[in-house]
């Protein structure tokens, strides 16, 4: 089961980037941000209602809750900023670097200890998505590096996560970031508002809900299943990106593309197999 909601999750996220890529060249790109993080937070307001949503506010970890809201923010405008100019396949397969620069990270702000074999499936990693980028004559757009920064602010979200005190509500975190998202990207609204269509204005709304539904499945499959043995399961994302932005965006994968998602995959799969195997045989360094 708890493999089934993550696969979910992943696809639920996948289908909401195809949304950002769709109606972000109908209306200005952080018209479209904002609509996601208000419905998002309009989403949960009703499925909660006013009388819960103080409680889920209530933490003990306000300032980490604050910080991991602007990084999701950080993360979502790269993300979608790319995704509009670029494949699909082509940015989620870069994007996902980021196990293993969270990997990186929890040396310096978690203190954990990394070993060679791990250094070198991120080292291969990244070397997977130089690939992809191809800097000497690959995608000639500069948002080909923004999954790159995306993934930075991701691992550091990971890493703030790891920090916040495991028997707090998952639901807390999704919350503060619809708050924050709402509040400031709503400052900017005045000075670029178009009103959407009908048929776009709903498509924002689900880009709300796709929101919101996606982080409750991953957070119930977290809730029922080790997180060792579901991570592997979102990498089906990056797979599924490449089909979807082949089938229904008409971007044709090339062949180091495809190479270069498939070290990115192995690497990610790799790391976490190490670290699921230092989870069950400490102390020693692998």
């Amino acid at each position: 089961m708890g493999i089934a909601l993550m696969i979910s999750g992943t696809l639920v996220f996948l289908t909401l980037d195809s949304f950002a890529k769709e109606l972000g060249t109908r209306i200005p790109f952080l018209e479209m941000v904002w609509a996601r993080y208000f419905f998002n937070f309009l989403t949960i307001f009703l499925i909660f209602g006013p009388r819960k949503i103080p409680t889920l506010l209530k933490t003990k970890n306000l300032k980490l809750n604050l910080v991991r809201g602007f990084l999701l923010l950080g993360g979502t405008l790269t993300f979608f900023g790319a995704v509009i100019h670029i494949p699909i396949g082509t940015a989620t397969s870069i994007g996902f670097v980021w196990p293993l620069l969270v990997t990186a990270l929890s040396v310096p702000f978690l203190g954990e200890k990394v070993g060679l074999p791990r250094w070198s499936a991120v080292i291969a990693g990244f070397i997977g998505a130089l690939i992809i980028i191809q800097p000497t004559g690959g995608i000639d757009h500069w948002a080909i590096f923004l999954p790159l920064v995306m993934a930075c602010f991701y691992s550091m979200y990971q890493i703030m996560t790891r920090m916040i005190d495991k028997n707090e509500s998952p639901m807390t975190g999704v919350l503060y970031s619809a708050i924050i998202g709402t509040i400031v990207l709503g400052f900017a609204l005045p000075f670029i508002w178009v009103m959407p269509d009908m048929m776009t204005l709903l498509g924002l709304a689900t880009m709300g809900v796709l929101a919101t539904i996606g982080h409750f499945l991953v957070i119930k499959a977290l809730q029922t299943t080790p997180a060792s043995l579901l991570a592997p399961f979102a990498y089906v994302q990056v797979i599924a990106s490449i089909f979807v932005s082949w089938l229904y965006f008409g971007d044709e994968p090339e062949t180091h593309m495809i190479g270069g998602a498939a070290l990115i995959i192995a690497a990610g799969i790799f790391v976490i197999y190490r670290e699921r195997n230092k989870a069950h045989v400490e102390p020693l360094d692998v």
